[in-house]
């Protein structure tokens, strides 16, 4: 099993490595990310990359604990590339101490790169990604649950987010539409461990197109904001 690991190293990810390095190196840091040669050239890297992870994940036999040094010895040895991409960056390091925080969730709803050179080539492969397009097809879908609850009820609607501010955006089209009569809340984390509720009546657009609450600095401003748990 052994060798199977050193040659995997030797081989399939020195090559990946070389040609990350070789794109670092031609891909000018002002130049904004495009489908161009440079991203086909990530996209068969990673592609070849992906495949040969496979065969040495198949090779491995099920050995959990082999297969978990692998992973991070691998995540480590293109660690230099990869988090030159702010995208790749904030998904590996998870700062808020867990996956799909909502600022990452934001930059994905706004599907936009977000770094220079090579980092943003990856931020263009990262937002085009199984999971980055199933997080906008699931606002999508979510936008048009609200604005088919919104035609179907008479009256004042109330709705509740749970959990990160970005949530809010699910409200986009449908609060657009029937702003007169939506209200919204949003409960979320805070650094103490406990959630905060806040109330929300006149969600505001951001330049990422998501929906947010409309709020000051002032004592007054947070005296809707209610301690739950």
């Amino acid at each position: 099993m052994g060798s199977l690991i050193e040659n995997f190293f030797s081989g399939a990810a020195a090559e990946f490595q070389r040609e990350l390095q070789a794109l670092e190196q031609q891909v000018p840091l002002a130049r904004h990310p495009g489908d161009d040669a440079y991203l086909s050239r990530l996209y068969a890297a990673c592609r070849d990359s992906v495949n040969a992870c496979r065969r040495l994940e198949a090779s491995l036999n099920g050995d959990a604990g082999a297969l978990q040094n692998v992973r991070a010895r691998f995540r480590a040895a293109i660690a230099s590339w990869f988090d030159q991409s702010w995208f790749m960056q904030r998904a590996r390091a998870k700062p808020r101490g867990y996956p799909g925080d909502f600022e990452i969730m934001e930059a994905i709803y706004d599907g936009a790169p977000r770094s220079g050179g090579l980092g943003g080539y990856l931020d263009l492969y990262f937002l085009g990604t199984t999971l980055a397009r199933g997080v906008r097809a699931r606002r999508e879908a979510l936008e048009a649950f609200l604005a088919s609850e919104a035609r179907s009820r008479n009256g004042r609607l109330h709705v509740l987010n749970v959990g990160e501010a970005a949530a809010s955006c699910w409200l986009g089209a449908a609060f657009s539409t029937y702003r007169s009569r939506m209200r919204a809340a949003t409960t979320r984390p805070n650094t103490s461990g406990t959630w905060t509720g806040i109330s929300s009546s006149a969600p505001r657009r951001t330049a990422a197109g998501c929906w947010k609450r409309r709020a000051g600095t002032s004592a007054a401003s947070r005296a809707g904001e209610t301690r739950l748990g």
